[in-house]
């Protein structure tokens, strides 16, 4: 892999050198060095001194920022885009550039986007002899791999390149001479820095050309320049005609602050003698695109070359649109000869189709499709022949149809007639015979027509090519307004042409008359002479048009090039992302005047000076929002040196002033009250249209599901297959729940409505879609989207869901506090906002979330989502699903508000003790080799927790003991002593409920029916009691006392077991003082027919809730076993299917292995869900083999759930694929709900119940 020299040296030389030269001379031990560039990487200014500085500044953070893409990309390389090389050799005239061919690309992500991969100029690629499946491969000796950089794609034989299976690279090294061998070749996608390379161009272009332009970055360097934004000598010159004009076409459809946004700007971009930047502040529904739209159309209509730009493919298309839109409304409104009118061939969009979505809305303006429609104009039948063609017709249509008349003639002379030659040739001379007769019985009339509607078709596709993809001020005007009298003339004609009741001879006489006015006789009826001087004119319109086209310098047909370097010296108003500006430096043009960057708060400030330097710029407009997304930064090290800071944001943080939009009208005003107060200072105002009545709309029952709601659900947060994003299964429920009900309510209501639904994590995206399915997609006038936050950024629905997915003990919420992130996801939705979460985690930790839920508790929008009755179902269903085994015993828990079980007991005791849980089922518990630091930190949460006024938990009580213990094993004394108090009250509350329960057990027997149990719980009292003696001690004797404190902790912590069977035992026993144990002397009354079903009678505890407590850990560990097994299914023994068919019935026996059948061997297991894939789960039941001997395995019976042939009937190939053996589980399950002798159960039942 070329030199391995070390990482500072490479560094040392890189201003010598390409981005892509030191990005390949990394080895796989840099890329994931973590501490390649840690220490060399500074916090980027806010201000500097110079240009110098200010491009270097952002050099190092850009190296590491595409170290850890790089990273990012082999760290999951086993599921990258492949393809097998069929072809190599090295490229003509240039070394260390090789032509590829691939087969074909496979693509194995287990990302939703199904897409298939296409090689582009810009992707960094791996050259190998082997698939790798993890990076390490690479590193196997004899191993022959490089790094590839993509620079091209080749076309196919039909002129197009969106194969990409044919493509140029360039690599460091020879690698076809490095391995000679005939060995297998694979090509492996890993990233594109296309961009990457764009900005490190940008930042070294003032050393590549000296005579960069500068004039704006020099604006945006320091403090200095942002003092005086004005400029004195232009400042009496500003306004004019043009504001007029504007004023009574567009300023009128804007508000004020809008407008004055635009007249500003546009004030400053006449200065001819400074450079200005401008910044236009959109919060969310501010009209900030339609702001722009018109901004970029002002200066469209005043002749200054533009280019807008964007961070994304899809913000630049919408923006395009958007001002597509208004340049056609404007035209309808006004005529050719009008100076307001504007040709789209001053617009140009740019950069690549598929990523830009291009569709029938855009295309005109569309580079590639306008180069493609102008191929077809400049070509062999394109104008030139267009225009000939009618001007002859027009001229000499009679002479032409008696030539016609004549060449049938000598056709109809090599045919005779019909015959039934069978031989195909003899055949098409007879077909042509026949053709000729026809020919021959044509009249004038049919020939015109024919000819007319054929040459008229042609000639007005010519003139709607040149219209729309020429400008007008690349013709003369005579000449534009020409093309509408001509089309206007061509109707005319055809009108003439083709209207009833006129005959052959008559129209043959008027194509003989003379084409001059003058000569034409005064006897000529009304419509004859229409048709003659329609003719002259249009004739007169085709020669002076013809001779304008032919004296301008349109580019040839043949060259495809010429034709594009056209498209951009005519245009004047364009539009690309700011990574695709780059190409506008080796375009042949007119200097721009001003650049206009949308979304430049979301733009890298080292990616905005790609267009910010191009020729001849001399002003600038930022529009953004610093309170929205900022730009993707994946390097901890760089996003903390600052290099995801946008250019909007440094500016607003050095004080330039800004034009704020401040009336908003997406939100009702319930939705934008509280991101208008925590983010915007309550600068915003609403718009009248959304706080009118009809604005308030009720898709499903108040006050629930009222504009704005926050939907409180205790679920769990897990982590998703591939660990590097989570979900909450419980959520998934609950949006499931209400997309289903709003669906209900929307079929019979079928009022219109969207509803988005948004989650900052993937693995939630991923798990409501599927969830969902494509039930909705089919519905017109319901519309369902399930994106992250970054996919919702710029967009608005009715209906916004928000599933936050953070539930957790601690409070972790990670990214979600980002305020940015939360503040989109808070603004998207126009008529209702439901937000579903954690209250108690969201709130626990100092964040956005904790203002956010007080607004909605202060403002009674805080709602449990199992107060409706719907969502408590899919509550509980969903826990029961995922396995929540907690959940069983939390006393507010849904499962225990909905079982059949009751606690009889009242007061205290029931309100405390159930929700106890026992030390067992807790995970996570400390122990003596708790840390110092996450002792404190149980502390300190405990303690928020006693100050916060929450109700005691009996949990809470039994973590303090256990910290305190642990405390005093690590011998932080202190400690103890700073938490004494909150033990303290936690003693007087615990001990006051305890004896309230024993009190109310003990009132329930006679006085000699006390048990073991009551008497350990009457011990642990007093054990109690001593402790709390202890800590009331004063802060001088509490110091000496911290070893008994120790000690009683400790002795405490060993008998808390001893509580629960008298705890859960209490909580089960009959009110009635008639309750006597049975003869049996099974205290808890277990009935052996209870597994069976049937309802316990009331004071007996069922026996089936002894077992029914193991099934659901039972199953969440086969869940376990099942998902560890999928995630190397890659590596799972597996064989291919010889043989299957239906076997007779076959009892589930041994030996229990649990199999995948398919019709693919999966390499991971996100295969098996692909549409057209047929697999199914499968359990072993039988070894069959020769003379009783199975030991090859090789032919078994199975049991499924499902017909697998039916499903899949064809003759594809089957596998079978080996996941886990669940016999044992199997064995527990079958135990569990067997009929059974329940003796020694009872006893079990009593000792260790819970």
């Amino acid at each position: 892999m070329g030199d391995e020299g070390s990482s500072e040296k490479r560094v040392m030389t890189r201003k010598n050198k390409g981005f892509i030269d030191i990005v390949f001379q990394w080895s796989l031990e840099d890329i994931f060095n973590d501490n390649l560039y840690k220490d060399q990487v500074k916090k980027i200014p806010v201000s500097f001194q110079s240009v110098d500085q200010y491009c270097d500044s952002y050099v190092l953070p850009l190296l590491e920022e595409t170290r850890v893409e790089m990273q990012s990309s082999m760290e999951i390389i086993d599921r990258a885009p492949y393809a097998e090389v069929t072809h190599l050799d090295v490229a003509s005239y240039v070394p260390l550039r090789f032509n590829v061919d691939v087969d074909y690309w496979i693509k194995k992500s287990s990302t939703p986007d199904k897409k298939p991969y296409k090689t582009l100029p810009g992707d960094v690629l791996v050259i190998a002899d082997v698939k790798p499946q993890t990076a390490s491969d690479l590193l196997i000796p004899g191993r022959a791999w490089t790094y590839a950089l993509v620079t091209g794609i080749k076309e196919d034989d039909n002129g197009d390149n969106s194969s990409s299976t044919s493509f140029e690279v360039t690599t460091l090294e020879d690698f076809v001479y490095k391995d000679d061998t005939k060995k297998s070749l694979y090509v492996i996608h890993l990233t594109s820095l296309v961009t990457n390379i764009r900005i490190w161009s940008a930042l070294h272009m003032r050393i590549t050309y000296p005579k960069t332009n500068t004039k704006i970055i020099n604006e945006v360097l320091c403090t200095d320049q942002m003092v005086a934004e004005g400029c004195s000598l232009c400042s009496s010159e500003i306004g004019g005609d043009w504001n007029m004009i504007f004023l009574k076409s567009m300023l009128s459809q804007l508000n004020e602050s809008q407008k004055n946004s635009v007249v500003a700007c546009l004030d400053k971009m006449q200065c001819n003698h400074k450079s200005h930047v401008e910044l236009i502040w959109g919060p969310p529904g501010t009209g900030k695109t339609r702001t722009v739209s018109v901004l970029l159309f002002s200066l469209l209509r005043m002749k200054y070359r533009t280019l807008a730009c964007a961070p994304t493919n899809v913000a630049i298309a919408d923006l395009a649109a958007r001002v597509l839109k208004l340049v056609k409304e404007s035209n309808k409104t006004g005529s050719v000869a009008d100076g307001q009118f504007c040709s789209l061939g001053d617009i140009l969009l740019f950069g690549n189709k598929e990523r830009l979505k291009v569709d029938f809305k855009i295309e005109e303006i569309f580079l590639d499709y306008r180069v493609d429609r102008l191929s077809e104009c400049f070509g062999l039948l394109g104008w030139r022949h267009s225009f000939t063609s009618m001007t002859n017709l027009l001229e000499d249509c009679v002479s032409q149809y008696y030539i016609f008349l004549e060449n049938e003639k000598s056709k109809k002379k090599k045919g005779d007639g019909d015959c039934d030659c069978e031989d195909e040739n003899q055949r098409k001379v007879c077909c042509s015979a026949n053709d000729c007769k026809k020919g021959i019985q044509k009249s004038f009339l049919e020939y015109a027509r024919e000819r007319f509607a054929r040459t008229a078709l042609q000639l007005r596709r010519c003139v709607s090519i040149l219209r729309t993809h020429i400008p007008k001020s690349y013709f003369q005007e005579c000449t534009f307004q020409g093309f509408e009298t001509l089309l206007g003339l061509l109707d005319s004609l055809e009108n003439c042409l083709f209207s009833d009741g006129i005959a052959s001879e008559e129209v043959e006489d008027l194509f003989l008359r003379s084409i001059d006015d003058k000569l034409l006789p005064p006897n000529l009826c009304d419509p004859s002479h229409l048709f003659c001087s329609v003719r002259n004119q249009c004739l007169s319109i085709l020669k002076a048009i013809f001779d304008s086209l032919s004296g301008l310098k349109l580019p040839s047909s043949r060259n495809k090039d010429s034709i594009e370097k056209f498209c951009f010296r005519s245009a004047s108003l364009f539009f690309s992302t700011a990574s695709s500006s780059y190409k506008l430096y080796k375009a042949e043009m007119q200097p721009l005047k001003v650049v206009v960057i949308d979304e430049a708060a979301q733009l890298k400030e080292c990616e905005s000076v790609i267009p910010l330097q191009l020729p001849g710029l001399e002003h600038s407009v930022l529009i953004g929002d610093e309170w929205q997304l900022p730009a993707t930064v994946k390097s901890k090290v760089s996003d903390e040196a600052g290099f995801g800071t946008s250019l909007f944001q440094r500016l607003t943080i050095l004080g330039h002033s800004k034009h704020l939009l401040n009336i908003q009208y997406r939100m009702h005003p319930s939705i934008s009250r509280f991101p208008n107060a925590c983010f915007y200072n309550n600068m915003i105002l609403d718009a009248a249209v959304v706080k009118r009545k009809s604005y308030e709309k009720h898709y499903l029952p108040w006050p629930m599901f009222s504009p704005y709601s926050f939907l409180n659900v205790s679920g769990r947060e897990e982590a998703d297959g591939v660990g590097h994003s989570l979900r909450n299964m419980v959520e998934v429920a609950v949006v499931q729940k209400l997309v289903q009900t709003l669906f209900n309510a929307w079929k019979r209501s079928r009022m219109r409505v969207s509803v988005g639904i948004i989650s900052p994590y993937t693995a939630q995206v991923i798990s409501i879609q599927e969830k969902l399915g494509r039930k909705y997609e089919k519905d017109d006038g319901f519309a369902v989207k399930v994106k992250s936050v970054d996919g919702f950024q710029g967009g608005e629905e009715d209906i916004i869901i928000i599933s936050t997915v953070r539930s957790n003990r601690t409070g972790a919420i990670g990214f979600v506090s980002n305020s940015q992130r939360t503040n989109v996801a808070l603004t998207r939705a126009r008529h209702c906002l439901w937000i579903v979460g954690d209250g108690r985690t969201l709130t626990e930790r100092q964040s956005v979330w904790q203002g956010l839920i007080r607004y909605a508790t202060a403002s009674s929008f805080f709602f449990n989502a199992n107060e409706d009755k719907e969502l408590a179902k899919a509550i509980l269903d969903a826990k029961k699903d995922f396995g929540h085994p907690g959940d069983l015993f939390n006393q507010d828990s849904i499962i225990l508000k909905n079982t059949r079980h009751k606690v009889p007991s009242s007061g205290n005791f029931k309100k405390s003790f159930g929700k106890m849980k026992s030390a067992q089922t807790r995970k996570g518990g400390k122990n003596h080799g708790t840390s110092s630091r996450q002792v404190l930190e149980c502390l300190d949460k405990l303690s928020l927790e006693e100050d916060s006024g929450d109700f005691l938990e009996a949990d809470h009580f039994w973590e303090l003991v256990e910290a305190l213990k642990a405390v005093d094993d690590i011998k932080e004394q202190r400690t103890i002593i700073l938490y004494a108090s909150t033990l303290r009250v936690y003693l007087g509350k615990f001990v006051s409920i305890i004896n309230a329960g024993i009190k109310e057990c003990l009132q329930k027997k006679p006085a000699d029916g006390e048990d073991d149990s009551s008497k350990d719980a009457i011990n642990m009292v007093k054990l109690m009691n001593r402790l709390h003696g202890q800590l009331e001690l004063s802060k001088l004797k509490l110091e000496s006392s911290i070893p008994v404190i120790g000690a009683l902790c400790e002795e405490l912590h060993l008998g808390r077991s001893s509580m629960v069977p008298f705890l859960c035992k209490q909580s089960y026993l009959e009110k009635d003082e008639s309750y006597v144990p049975n003869e049996s002397g099974d205290h808890l009354g277990l009935e052996e027919n209870s597994c069976k079903g049937e309802k316990c009678s009331m004071g007996k505890k069922p026996a089936s809730e002894y077992f029914e407590s193991y099934t659901l850990p039972l199953l969440d560990k086969s869940r376990e076993e099942m998902q560890s097994s999928m995630e190397i299914i890659a590596r799972a023994q597996y064989a291919e299917l010889t043989h299957l068919d239906v076997a007779n019935y076959v009892p589930l026996t041994l030996p229990g292995d649990v199999l995948v059948i398919a019709d693919v061997k999966p390499e991971s297991s996100s295969d098996l869900p692909s549409p057209g894939r047929a697999r199914t789960f499968a359990l072993v039941t039988k070894i069959e083999g020769d003379n009783r001997d199975n030991s090859s395995s090789t032919s078994f019976k199975v049991t499924t759930l499902k017909d697998f042939r039916s499903k899949d009937d064809t003759k594809k190939s089957l596998y079978v694929i080996h996941l886990t053996s669940l016999i044992t589980n199997r064995r527990l399950w079958n135990a569990l709900h067997m009929t059974r002798n329940l003796k020694i159960i009872n006893k079990v039942l009593y000792i260790y119940f819970v």
